[in-house]
């Protein structure tokens, strides 16, 4: 969303979508920065509270991941926003 705000914004140069790209950006660092440890939790709640470390059933994956993937978008959106 960040990504899309920001090329929203080149588009329009409607100061809302700036506006929104960065209330997003302060969101995620304050609930998904892993402040010990670097990175970025992927896996949060609609109210922003990380999911359970557990692996469901079948998923293979922890939920707690900071994945290369992940990691490598949220590093794209965030040049685009700088």
């Amino acid at each position: 969303m960040i990504y899309a705000f920001v090329e929203y914004y080149r588009a329009s140069s409607d100061p809302e979508a700036l506006r929104r790209a960065l209330e997003l950006y302060h969101t995620v660092q304050a609930h998904l920065h892993d402040d010990k440890n670097g990175g970025w939790f992927e896996h949060a709640d609609r109210k922003w509270k990380l999911l359970s470390a557990r692996r469901p059933a079948g998923s293979g994956r922890d939920h707690r991941c900071k994945s290369a993937n992940a990691h490598l978008h949220w590093m794209e959106a965030l040049t685009e926003l700088l």
